[in-house]
């Protein structure tokens, strides 16, 4: 008898698919936390935020990773050092645009009439 591909998306059943979206959001938490502990300052933001940056940060260094050739013992490494970059720069770009202009410079005098 051969094995027949219903019930499944791609060859992937769709209990396998659950349980790696779970094993990725348990991941990018993980790793958006500790990303989050590498800066220092305070970091007011969501656990949905922190698991943003952890997924984010895991594919940007995977990317990275597979670019360089780095074996996979860097991995967590560099998921954490990128999720960390992504936090800083995200930060920096926020407060540069929450701070007011600078303010305008003085007219020059008017000549006497």
């Amino acid at each position: 008898m051969e094995p027949t591909s219903t019930g499944t998306i791609l060859g992937v059943t769709a209990g396998f698919l659950v349980m790696f979206l779970i094993a990725c959001a348990i991941g990018g938490l993980i790793t958006g936390a500790l990303a989050r502990l590498v800066l220092p300052g305070p970091d007011p933001m969501s656990w949905l935020a922190t698991l943003g940056y952890g997924v984010g940060g895991s594919v940007l260094g995977g990317i990275v990773g597979m670019i360089l050739h780095l074996p996979n013992q860097f991995g967590w490494i560099l998921s954490i050092a990128c999720a960390a970059g992504l936090i800083w720069y995200f930060r920096r770009r926020k407060s540069s645009a929450a701070s007011p202009p600078p303010p305008a410079p003085p007219s020059p005098p008017s000549p006497p009439a």
